[in-house]
C-alpha cells in the first residue's frame, strides 16, 4: 500500500533526517515532496516518493575520472552507482510539528 503524506507532516527520511513536508507535487506514480529540515539549520531539500539508483562518475582530486583502485568509492572503474531513498522509505512521525513536540515531550509520562 502506497503511504500518502501532506503538507505539514513530520516525517524521517531513511537517513535519519527528520523534515517537514511543505509541498507535493503529484506528477502520477511518482510524487515530489519538498521539505524543510527539523534536525537542521537552513536546510531544504526534496525527495521523490520512489527509490531511485543511478551510475555517477567518480573524480580524482584533478577532476579526472577515478582509476586507482584504492579509491573506497568506485575500486577504480570511476563510476558508482548512488541509491537516492525515496519516501516510500520513509517513517511517518506526526501529522504536524506541534503534535511531534508534545508527543516527544510527553513520551516517558504515563497519563
Amino acid at each position: 500500500m502506497k503511504k500518502v503524506y501532506i503538507t505539514g507532516n513530520v516525517i524521517k527520511l531513511k537517513d535519519g533526517y527528520i523534515v517537514i513536508i511543505t509541498n507535493v507535487r503529484d506528477n502520477s506514480d511518482n510524487p515530489y515532496f519538498s521539505w524543510i529540515s527539523f534536525s537542521a539549520s537552513n536546510v531544504i531539500g526534496g525527495t521523490h516518493y520512489k527509490t531511485e539508483m543511478s551510475t555517477e562518475f567518480c573524480y580524482d582530486e584533478c577532476n579526472n575520472i577515478c582509476d586507482d583502485p584504492e579509491c573506497s568509492i568506485c575500486n577504480g572503474t570511476g563510476k558508482y552507482i548512488k541509491t537516492r531513498y525515496g519516501m516510500e522509505d520513509a517513517k511517518y512521525l506526526a501529522d504536524n510539528v506541534k503534535s511531534y513536540i508534545l508527543k516527544c515531550l510527553t513520551k516517558n509520562f504515563d497519563f
